[in-house]
């Protein structure tokens, strides 16, 4: 006997209508529990609603012959919404759904002569019409080369996902924070330039008041305050379920939070938006190819239609730190995103030195790195520019505050030479020892303070005679 044909198809409302039609009308011997437990409609819907139940009344309603869409719309009026309960049950939406349409296929299968197949019921779904569009090359010529839009000049492309990993407590996240402030206040980030706009910052990590903290810090070094800081937006999911994409019985899904991110991205229309970290917001499997592909795919989406950068903050596995590659999983989390950007600290005996590489780059060159350091709560890049000034600013203010205290003590210092030259008697200090700032690097502070009227030479007597030292101005 040929075992009848009851594989899941894609059938519409009016099939499945006749589908359950076709079961009632078996002769009254058969129990009617076949189909349900006949829970009226309005029972189910305001158990959902209520947030009584969830599981039970949406089964029943998909077995019914609810769609997948008006079922989801109960459960948004549902008072539980954003619940983890609710999201958990939100995500098996589809999957009631299609397990029904399934078994009240096989079920009057079971009654009939006749196995009902996707040909035997009537076609009420008009085809799918797909179209295959394409351009000619010569349609080029004569039209201006489009621009490479960066988010960080030549080193992660506009408008797509890419990836910044590193192992915990590096501080990817503060450097994430960091490229933040940067995009929506200074417009560079070590030492390159950088979009500016707003940012969307969603932190799966931190909670509120470490955000806060790092921000004055960062915002302090950055010459600017938090209260520039409007177009930052933070979304503060540390204690709350961020999962953008997990698995059901149906396969991976995107989740209603991923639902209420697009609309807000879409609304908008932010720069950047952080993703902070891949570990909280993907629940789906990460060494399956297809799954990460079709993840990033939808981020993708995302930001082509609005034309956001999405970086994503990510931890290497064992293996990808022993290799250097800073990998995780498929190598389609690699594959899949324009750019890829890897935070790591070298073999230096220096905890607070960091290099940041780019790892791939698919519209500019790949390898390049960037050394930093950890300077005054914030990341300072070591080769020049942007960074080397505010690396100056700190040195400036470390002069002045050593400046301040050995004059307060009578403990006068000159700009000549001497046992009481400035710069060598700073180099001696703690601050100095624990920050590596050396002579030469006192020195070239002093000059720029002098030239900025900050300090001037003074006199006074000392010993029967005139002996000059360094004095703070007024200005100052």
């Amino acid at each position: 006997m040929t075992k009848p044909d009851i594989r899941l198809v894609p059938i519409s409302a009016e099939q499945f209508m006749a589908v359950r039609r076709k079961i009632e009308s078996i002769a009254p011997e058969q129990p009617r529990a076949i189909v349900d437990d006949y829970t009226p409609d309005e029972v189910c819907i305001e158990l959902i609603q209520t947030g009584a139940a969830y599981h039970d009344p949406s089964t029943r309603l998909a077995w019914r012959g609810y769609t997948a869409d008006q079922i989801r719309a109960f459960f948004d009026a549902s008072v539980d919404r954003g619940s983890k309960r609710w999201n958990e049950r939100y995500r098996e939406i589809d999957a009631a759904v299609a397990s029904a349409w399934k078994k009240h296929t096989a079920r009057a299968n079971k009654f009939f002569a006749e196995p009902i197949t996707s040909q035997s019921l009537p076609n009420t779904a008009p085809p799918r019409h797909v179209t295959f569009d394409t351009i000619s090359a010569a349609s080029f010529y004569g039209q201006p080369i489009p621009r490479q839009p960066w988010l960080i000049d030549g080193m992660l492309p506009a408008g797509q996902p890419s990836l910044l990993s590193g192992d915990g407590g590096l501080g990817k996240s503060y450097l994430a924070l960091q490229l933040s402030v940067s995009v929506v206040a200074t417009g560079m980030w070590l030492s390159r330039s950088v979009e500016r706009g707003s940012v969307l910052y969603v932190s799966c990590e931190d909670e509120t008041a470490e955000i806060h903290r790092r921000l004055e810090k960062i915002s302090k070094h950055a010459g600017v305050t938090v209260n520039d800081l409007s177009g930052l937006h933070i979304a503060p999911m540390a204690d709350r379920d961020a999962l953008l994409a997990s698995t059901t019985r149906a396969g991976l899904q995107m989740t209603p939070l991923f639902a209420a991110l697009s609309e807000r991205v879409a609304a908008s229309r932010p720069t950047l938006v952080v993703l902070d970290s891949l570990a909280d917001v993907y629940g789906g499997n990460e060494i399956d190819r297809a799954q990460v592909r079709w993840f990033i795919g939808q981020l993708r989406s995302l930001c082509h239609t609005t034309g956001a950068t999405i970086v994503i903050l990510s931890h290497p596995s064992l293996s990808g730190m022993a290799s250097g590659s800073g990998l995780s999983g498929s190598t389609h989390w690699n594959n899949s995103v324009r750019s890829r950007l890897y935070l790591t600290r070298p073999d230096s005996g220096n905890n607070d030195e960091r290099v940041l590489e780019v790892k791939k780059n698919n519209r500019g060159e790949t390898g390049r790195q960037i050394e930093l350091e950890w300077r005054n709560g914030v990341f300072v890049a070591l080769d020049g520019g942007d960074a080397r000034r505010f690396v100056e600013a700190d040195i400036d203010d470390l002069f002045m505050t050593l400046l301040k205290r050995f004059t307060e003590q009578g403990r006068y210092v000159n700009a000549s030479g001497g046992t009481t030259y400035a710069p060598s008697v700073f180099e001696k200090e703690p601050e100095a020892k624990a920050r590596r700032i050396k002579k030469r690097q006192f020195s070239e502070a002093m000059s720029r303070l002098f030239g900025a009227g900050r300090i001037a030479v003074g006199t006074r007597k000392s010993g029967g005679h005139e002996r000059q030292f360094i004095e703070i101005t007024g200005d100052s």
